[in-house]
Parts: C-alpha cells; sequence; structure tokens
C-alpha cells in the first residue's frame, strides 16, 4: 500500500482505507462467541471484523453525504451517489475517497455539468483532448458528464499523475491542474485544505 503526503510538512497517510488513530470503534456486531469457550474462532473474528469495517465505512459515507448536500449546490440524492463512486473508484484507484472528493470541490463545486472556459468537462473537469485513451475508456467526451464515468477517468488520472511523481501528492495535482509551471499556483494547497476537512467530517461528522 502506498503512503503519500497530504500536506506541507506533515506526516504521510495512508492513501486508502485509513483509520484516524484517534477513532475507536467498540460496537461488536455480529460475534458470538461459542458456549464452551470465550476465546472466539478465527472464522468469527474475521467477521466481526469486517463488519465494524463496513459500519464505519457506511459512517464515513453518510457523514460526507450530509456535509456535500448541505454546503455545496447538489442535493441529497446526487451527493450520495458522488460519494459512493468516490469510494469505489477510490479503492479502484488506491487513492483516499476524501482525496476524491477535494479535488472535485475544487474543480467543479460538485456540478456534473459544469465547462471551463479552457474545455475541461464535469465533476473532475478533465480536458478530452489531453486523455484520449482514458476518455475513448469510459465511452467518448460526453460520457465524461455522466458523474460516475468521469470521476472514473478522474481517479486513473490523478492516480497515473501520482506514480509519475513517485507519490508526491502535492506535484500530482499541479500536474491534474496543468499548473506545474506556477510555482505559485494556489490549487494544490486548496486541494489539501478540502481533502483534511473532508477526512475530519468523514471521522467526526462536521
Amino acid at each position: 500500500m502506498r503512503l503519500v503526503e497530504i500536506s506541507r510538512g506533515q506526516s504521510p497517510v495512508l492513501k486508502k482505507n485509513h483509520l484516524l488513530a484517534t477513532l475507536t470503534i467498540v460496537v461488536m456486531v455480529g460475534f458470538t462467541a461459542p458456549a464452551s469457550s470465550s476465546t472466539p474462532t478465527s472464522e468469527q473474528w474475521w467477521n466481526s471484523r469486517h463488519t465494524q469495517d463496513l459500519l464505519m465505512q457506511m459512517r464515513r459515507m453518510g457523514r460526507l453525504v450530509e456535509y456535500i448536500a448541505n454546503r455545496f449546490p447538489v442535493n441529497k440524492h446526487q451527493a450520495r451517489r458522488i460519494v459512493s463512486e468516490a469510494f469505489r473508484q477510490g479503492s479502484a484507484g488506491d487513492l483516499a475517497p476524501e482525496l476524491v472528493l477535494a479535488v472535485i470541490a475544487v474543480e467543479s463545486t460538485f456540478r456534473p455539468r459544469v465547462v471551463s472556459h479552457a474545455g475541461a468537462r464535469g465533476l473532475m473537469q478533465i480536458i478530452p483532448k489531453w486523455h484520449p485513451d482514458t476518455i475513448a475508456e469510459i465511452g467518448g467526451a460526453n460520457a465524461l458528464f455522466d458523474p460516475n464515468k468521469n470521476i472514473q477517468a478522474g481517479v486513473r488520472i490523478l492516480a497515473a499523475y501520482l506514480d509519475a511523481q513517485d507519490g508526491n501528492l502535492r506535484k500530482a495535482l499541479l500536474r491534474y491542474n496543468g499548473s506545474h509551471r506556477n510555482p505559485r499556483s494556489p490549487y494544490a494547497d486548496k486541494v489539501l485544505g478540502q481533502y483534511e476537512n473532508l477526512l475530519v467530517v468523514a471521522t467526526l461528522g462536521s
């Protein structure tokens, strides 16, 4: 599992399925110890742990949906669809879903049909001509107006930049935005600020 720096001067965090150290789960669901022993079997322990992980993910998603629906021009149904896809594609691309959502917040403020003056489209503001192979894989440029397809393409692009930059998230974000030649670009700081905020929201709520 790769490590990624999330902000200047801070320690690395896990990109995928990270758990903040301050969060403790005390609810044990679906665990029943055998009558003859107080020690769970390995299968029972695994099932219990898996249940805890699923519950934690559902809580994270619910908090993010509430936060996004309350602060951005998107209703709760749309927010739920975007958050769900960020978790799904983030898992596939080894990116934290909060990072994916942070890019969306900065790029489009969660508006799926927005087009920039440079021709960038959709939630993650992708310019078709710069990523022809990825665009072809999702079904063409118009598919970028589909939230699921757009997030799929955006995650692939950002993950590729992150690999090319040896895991340096700041540099990868500047490449994603096309501002890597501008050392004073505020873009990376904006995304990282949103990312840190969304990590707190996902863990503790807004």
